[in-house]
């Protein structure tokens, strides 16, 4: 299928007069007046506008709430999306649009629920920031058993939505998470085991090319080697503006909750784990989830983390022979297991909003000595904090779940993703490592324990013969490379469809934020 162009004779016109205007380092103020000028104004806000200033106040992490972009543009449809593209890409600054120019023009940002932490990731300081909160809508196809959703929406919507038709979606565990990052960074699922990554459970995407074209992509097509990229590749290659995901018929709801321990079940939890981990993904071990995590906030009235299982049955099945052991080790200090909704649980996951973030990824061997060092140098780490900065209002989480062979061969079954894990031959443990804090001046501080604190993990992993290069791009920091954890042949396979799509590297350039594959 040809690609779409949306770029109107009278908007091509007034782009082209602009053209001698616009310098090489086009500022954020042109670019918002290019935009205006190709007809988009209605869609625009500034910092002068309440609408502005209320949506940068709904950015999950402050990194990105603080970046002040010059203008907003809320599209309402594909077509304005591909317009604005046309307007900060096209005539007007193609003089400097080359591939090793391109960074001279207008820089942007693309904003889905804005739940990403790493700066610049879903926000532009002084450039335009393409806002998809008006984008926000789920639509179920019961004739062809498809859910498309529009890329501001947030899990919690999708569900409520799908809950209708007591259908669902391969899909986030916090409610307010947006559909649009968790996708295309691979994402995790309270269905991973049975049916794998968020990413592997599309069948169609719409996108936006830098060209300003609209394609859809997907396995059967033309376009299936950027199917592919997308599932996992980021924002390296275009603007999707509808995911089509493949629905499945589920219980209407889930049997789960939270257990709250005191650190002294550590040990205990770590082992329970392991085993867990050794069999989730065979036959009979598909429907559970595990995960747990230490967690402390300075100031919170303890003196020592305490200990979070959550825990998900998805068929529903009450005190689930696969989490038993979890369910009996002694001493808990809190118990919210119980029936409910796929929305009750991802509510209960949800992450409060407003602090500045630092998190770091590993992924190893199911390995209980590499879990029990992580916890260690985690406490470590901890007490460091209370000393060097004890007003830095931090909480700190050490964080442990397992990933299946079952679930990487699910890619094979689904088109294929760019993830480089259908080689594992064992399960895995993701490690999530988080810093939530309030003073911005200890950032440097921040970054520089958190790295040191994963490094050691890392090297001691690799001590142990448990290392595993892979990354969970939604769950690494901008130090980190989770595209090249990938492999050498992925890695090479992105870079590939980013040239045949983006050609000048408009969406390593110009769209600077988040994981490029540039930058590799």
């Amino acid at each position: 299928m040809k690609p779409q162009t949306f770029f109107s004779p009278a908007a091509l016109a007034t782009l082209l007069s602009m053209a001698t205007s616009i310098d090489a380092q086009t500022s954020g103020e042109a670019c918002c007046d290019l935009l205006s000028k190709a007809g988009l104004g209605q869609r625009l806000f500034n910092s002068s506008s309440e609408i502005y200033v209320s949506t940068e106040s709904t950015y999950w992490s402050l990194d990105n709430a603080n970046q002040a972009p010059k203008c907003i543009f809320m599209p309402q449809t594909t077509e304005e999306v591909a317009t604005a593209v046309k307007a900060l890409t096209g005539p007007a600054v193609s003089s400097v649009h080359t591939k090793k120019t391109c960074n001279k023009g207008c820089k942007f940002a693309v904003r889905g629920a804005g739940h990403m932490f790493n700066a610049g990731a879903n926000n532009i300081h002084d450039g335009v920031t393409i806002d998809f909160s008006n984008m926000n809508t789920t639509t179920y196809h019961a004739d062809r058993s498809i859910a498309s959703i529009e890329p501001g929406t947030r899990w919690g919507a999708v569900y409520t939505e799908l809950a209708k038709y007591e259908t669902m979606v391969l899909g986030g565990r916090a409610s307010t998470v947006g559909v649009s990052g968790l996708i295309l960074g691979g994402g995790n699922s309270f269905y991973s085991s049975q049916r794998g990554f968020a990413c592997d459970g599309v069948a169609n995407f719409e996108v936006v090319l830098a060209d300003g074209s609209i394609v859809n992509a997907n396995a059967s097509n033309e376009h299936a080697d950027l199917y592919r990229a997308l599932k996992g590749g980021s924002s390296n290659f275009g603007i999707v503006t509808r995911f089509d995901l493949n629905t499945f018929t589920a219980p209407a709801t889930l049997w789960g909750g939270t257990i709250g321990f005191a650190a002294s079940a550590g040990a205990q939890l770590i082992s329970t784990l392991q085993k867990f981990v050794s069999v989730l993904g065979d036959e009979g071990h598909r429907s559970d989830s595990a995960i747990i995590f230490w967690t402390y906030t300075q100031g919170g009235g303890v003196s020592e983390p305490i200990i979070i299982s959550a825990l998900h049955n998805v068929e529903g099945q009450v005190d689930a022979p696969g989490l038993s052991d979890f369910l009996t080790i002694p001493g808990n200090v809190s118990f919210a297991m119980r029936t409910d909704s796929l929305v009750g649980f991802t509510d209960e996951l949800e992450v409060a909003r407003g602090s500045y973030n630092s998190w770091r990824t590993l992924a190893f061997k199911n390995n209980g000595e590499v879990m029990t060092y992580a916890v260690e140098t985690y406490n470590t780490m901890i007490k460091e904090f209370e000393a060097e900065a004890p007003n830095l209002g931090f909480t700190a989480q050490c964080m442990f779940q397992g990933l299946s062979v079952n679930q990487f061969k699910q890619a094979a079954v689904h088109g294929g993703n760019s993830l480089g894990l259908d080689d594992r031959t064992e399960n895995l443990i993701m490690f999530l490592g988080m810093l939530a804090y309030k003073d911005p001046s200890l950032e440097s501080l921040v970054n520089a324990k958190m790295t040191a604190w994963v490094d050691e993990i890392k090297k001691f992993a690799a001590s142990k013969g448990a290392d595993d290069e892979y990354l969970f791009l939604n769950y690494a920091d901008l130090s980190q490379s989770p595209l090249r954890s990938y492999g050498e042949k992925n890695l090479a396979f992105m870079k590939g469809v980013a040239d045949k799509y983006d050609p000048r590297g408009v969406f390593q350039l110009n769209v600077p934020g988040g994981f490029k594959l540039s930058k590799a």
